[in-house]
């Protein structure tokens, strides 16, 4: 399992608002209703709720990045920045 750490701060493309991208994952998975794993996705959302880091094996990784990456109603700042974290696991 690798720790995926998402306290980054983002911010809008015109630069007028910032947001934590662990706040920004958090409401994403709790909106959705299109995930494979409904209950792992709640567990992500709940760990969310108290912390910017996520612990996931491989398959974990692959759902989310998945998701994420084929997520319509994702806005491409937010979707990269989380991708990027999901690219960048540590041990």
């Amino acid at each position: 399992m690798k720790k995926y750490n998402f306290s980054k701060i983002i911010k809008t493309a015109d630069n007028s608002e910032s947001l934590k991208l662990s706040i920004a994952l958090r409401n994403i998975l709790g909106v959705s209703n299109k995930i494979e794993n409904p209950l792992k996705a709640y567990g992500w959302y709940s760990t969310l709720e108290n912390s910017d880091e996520l612990m996931l094996d491989d398959s974990d990784k692959k759902l989310l990045y998945n998701f994420i990456e084929t997520n319509d109603n994702v806005y491409l700042f937010v979707k990269g920045a989380i991708l990027e974290a999901l690219n960048n696991g540590t041990d």
